[in-house]
């Protein structure tokens, strides 16, 4: 693991959070909540000889009637961009108010790529098997039953010419 980094393992993925500050060279994610967006705009303009942004997305939660909202998002949920950037040379990184970066791999292409989310339980007709399952499943029994009974009746006949 670098040096000045933690990480957060989750699930079978690792994300690597770099604490240093400077913020040295590399790949990096971040979101920043709506109360912060003019003080990050500053900051990217006054280091943009120093840092690169390769992606920024805008998610702002969608209200709904009770609160809440229609993004699974909890009520009370602030906006929030969110960014891929590149630190070419060491850079001051406000960590009390953003919080640390995560090291971004060449696989984060967008904040999809940042979430893991539980697999979807199958529809229940998915769970049910097939007439096709079944019938196949009635063909095995019925050719076992049969020749369990033909393998008695052998059994059978041998010992009645035996006696």
């Amino acid at each position: 693991m670098a040096p000045g980094c933690f990480d957060t393992a989750k699930g079978d993925g690792l994300a690597m959070m770099q604490r240093k500050n400077p913020l040295p060279p590399g790949r990096y994610w971040q979101d920043i909540f709506e109360d912060q967006w003019s003080a990050f705009d500053a900051w990217l303009t006054q280091n943009a000889d120093k840092v690169h942004v390769e992606e920024n997305e805008t998610h702002i939660p969608e209200g709904d009637e009770k609160g809440g909202n229609i993004t699974g998002i909890a009520a009370g949920a602030k906006a929030r961009h969110f960014y891929i950037f590149t630190v070419l040379s060491p850079v001051m990184w406000d960590q009390k108010h953003w919080g640390f970066p995560t090291v971004a791999g060449p696989a984060v292409k967008s904040s999809e790529d940042t979430v893991q989310r539980p697999e979807l339980p199958r529809d229940l007709t998915d769970q049910l098997p097939s007439a096709r399952d079944i019938a196949k499943d009635v063909t095995h029994a019925i050719i076992t039953v049969a020749v369990v009974a033909a393998a008695a009746a052998l059994l059978m006949s041998l010992m009645k010419h035996k006696t």
